[in-house]
């Protein structure tokens, strides 16, 4: 699995000094993804999009640390998602959309403010997801108590994943 994106997705000039251009992080993408090196050894790569951000959350979980400035925005952050989808698509990689179900689940539709941005509401179910983990409903999911039941719409996608990568799904 590469996940690769999440940092690199800060603003230009914010004091983590983790950002990189979005021209750059796709080359950089690539490069990975094609390495000889890597593939030599006919990996089945799986790559991650990065996961959508909480402004919200963020701007608590920064001031705690002393941080001061906005590090990253959820617009800035789908550049990056939007980038990194491209990239694998691009390449025939399998994707794990973490951004689109994040944000499916935070009620995202297209042409909407973004979940997340401080241009909308706070939005409670993408700051649960992206919770540290101490409260979030993922860190406590138990696949064994959907037996029998419809599981979550994240186990749903992850079942897809895992039939298209072992060819049993061609969508």
């Amino acid at each position: 699995m590469i996940l690769f994106g999440a940092n690199d997705a800060c603003l230009p000039g914010s004091n983590s000094g983790q950002h990189v251009p979005l021209a750059r992080y796709k080359e950089n993408l690539r490069s990975i993804l094609q390495n000889k090196t890597i593939l030599a050894h006919a990996p089945r790569l799986i790559v991650v999009v990065p996961p959508p951000v909480d402004e919200y959350s963020l701007e608590i979980s920064d001031a705690t640390k002393g941080i001061i400035g906005t590090r990253r925005t959820a617009e800035h952050t789908k550049l990056y998602a939007d980038a990194c989808r491209e990239v694998a698509n691009d390449l025939g990689a399998v994707v794990l959309d973490l951004w689109a179900i994040f944000m499916q689940a935070a009620g995202y539709e297209a042409g909407q403010i973004l979940p997340g941005s401080k241009k909308a509401d706070k939005n409670a179910v993408l700051g649960q997801l992206l919770s540290d983990g101490r409260s979030s409903r993922l860190a406590r999911y138990e696949p064994s108590s959907h037996i029998g039941s419809r599981p979550p719409f994240y186990a749903r996608s992850l079942q897809a994943l895992v039939r298209k990568y072992n060819g049993c799904d061609k969508t």
